[in-house]
């Protein structure tokens, strides 16, 4: 893809991934900063420049099938029902739904689909286990659960980086892929990485 396209192209991301995001006000920012650890780490792991590109546009579309969803269960105060939390889990089936029928290169309709997969067959929607789960999901995993720790939510307040990165190093192995968790804490350790806001 020409620089021009390619420009083109991020900037209509980046629209499309902060329109996803209006409805829900504490969610607004969440893509761009997973995208900007999940291009961290893809780097540090010599990503060329193309699946990088692939990797910021998954990263940056991940969630957008939350604005499809009812606002109130995503700023829900409390906690959710058995019912709440099954329509919680369906985001990435209505990304997967909207991004597959747009030709991006390479399968980011796919890596969009298991992000909340986990290597011992616990994640959702499909239950995948380790090998079948896209190294590109992995990286997005990570990124998302670090993220998303840190934020404030309205029935929780956010936590520290370290207290996140010490979260997910108990569940390395189990739930996140063992090498892209130390890659993302020695990012944040060696201060190569911090969020932009």
């Amino acid at each position: 893809m020409d620089e021009i396209n390619q420009f083109t192209l991020n900037q209509l991301i980046k629209a499309w991934s902060l329109t996803s995001e209006k409805a829900i006000p504490t969610f607004i920012g969440h893509q761009h900063r997973v995208a900007q650890l999940a291009v961290a780490i893809a780097n540090a792991l010599h990503y060329t420049n193309d699946k990088l590109q692939a990797l910021y546009s998954a990263a940056m579309l991940h969630d957008i099938g939350r604005s499809w969803q009812p606002p109130e269960i995503w700023e829900s105060e409390k906690p959710l029902t058995e019912g709440e939390w099954a329509l919680v889990k369906k985001h990435p089936e209505i990304s997967y739904t909207i991004l597959k029928t747009i030709p991006f290169p390479l399968n980011i309709a796919e890596v969009v689909l298991q992000h909340h997969e986990r290597l011992d067959g616990t994640g959702y929607p499909q239950q995948l286990s380790d090998g079948d789960i896209c190294q590109e999901a992995k990286i997005i995993a990570v990124a998302d659960a670090v993220e998303a720790m840190i934020t404030p939510r309205n029935y929780r307040p956010g936590c520290s980086i370290p207290v996140a990165i010490a979260t997910i190093e108990t569940e390395a192995g189990t739930h996140y892929d063992p090498g892209i968790v130390a890659i993302c804490r020695s990012l944040f350790e060696s201060g190569e990485f911090s969020f932009q806001y």
